[in-house]
């Protein structure tokens, strides 16, 4: 009845009525999703209506034979609890999103490293034959300085980056004279 929806306060109770008696919120460490089971598609319609002037944007589907008007978006899931007065429920969600979102940030800096560290040691491992190649055909005293060092400081040092290996050599190489030294040693 439009009577009870006359107030902002009255609307809020309304969906939170509507909430209790048959809406959820999915578990948030998996995903994001409220819904509401509601006896018709008017009713659904009407909810989702009065949801509107909080920015939240409600889709309904058919399930069963009663209407189910769901939410999946994050922050109207949070601004749809707090206008049903369930401001702790909205922190504690938020809370799991932080969480979940710290959770990410790590294992993709971590996959990110692994992938790093992995090309780096096949680099690595291919500058090792390279100068074992060049050993067995010339000999590393046949080398040019620059080249010999590359290579004296690549075989003690094999774990080491190009930016790590050029910090080594006196005086100090960039990334750019190390990895220019290494096509040298492909070339030869």
């Amino acid at each position: 009845p439009t009577q009870l929806l006359s107030r902002r306060c009255c609307r809020q109770a309304f969906v939170r009525g509507a909430f209790m008696a048959g809406g959820f919120i999915a578990d948030p460490t998996r995903d994001f999703h409220l819904e509401m089971a509601l006896a018709g598609e008017e009713l659904a319609q009407g909810i989702a209506g009065l949801l509107v002037p909080f920015g939240i944007d409600a889709r309904i589907n058919h399930r069963r034979g009663s209407s189910v008007l769901y939410v999946k978006s994050f922050d109207d899931i949070v601004v749809l609890l707090r206008a049903m007065g369930a401001t702790r429920s909205a922190m504690a969600v938020g809370n799991v999103r932080r969480m979940k979102s710290l959770k990410n940030d790590v294992n993709r800096r971590v996959n990110a490293e692994m992938a790093n560290q992995a090309r780096s040691t096949g680099a690595a491992a291919d500058q090792l034959q390279l100068i074992a190649q060049a050993e067995r055909g010339m000999g590393l005293r046949a080398l040019p300085p620059a080249l010999r060092e590359f290579c004296l400081l690549r075989r003690a040092n094999p774990e080491l980056s190009l930016v790590a290996l050029g910090a080594l050599c006196d005086p100090p190489a960039s990334k750019s004279a190390m990895y220019h030294r290494v096509l040298r040693l492909q070339e030869l």
